[in-house]
């Protein structure tokens, strides 16, 4: 998609074609190669590199058991009670809403 952003460049004629077409013409390529890596180079370094061992679901240091406490609260409060968070989030979009038309006045 960006590549097509920059294909009417290719079509500049005169001074500004001379200028801008090299860019073209260099950010085309290498977002061709990016893409061709993507797709080859980085899935096999992942398999070679990448750890073979399972990843246990208890796992975890001292500070990873606190966060996932902590974050637990919340969440199951929000799963619990899902008035209070539909209601939530209709006031931050209305405060979101509001202080983005103050912000336009």
């Amino acid at each position: 998609m960006i590549a097509v952003a920059f294909l009417p460049v290719l079509a500049l004629e005169g001074q500004e074609g001379k200028l801008f077409r090299p860019l073209a013409y260099t950010k085309n390529f290498a977002m061709v190669v990016a893409a061709v890596l993507a797709l080859t180079l980085d899935p096999a370094l992942r398999l070679l590199l990448g750890a073979r061992r399972r990843i246990l679901a208890g796992a975890g240091g001292r500070v990873q058991r606190a966060l996932k406490s902590l974050a637990g609260r919340p969440n199951s409060f929000a799963r619990d009670h899902p008035i209070t968070r539909s209601a939530h989030a209709v006031v931050r979009a209305n405060s979101s809403l509001d202080s983005s038309l103050e912000d336009a006045e």
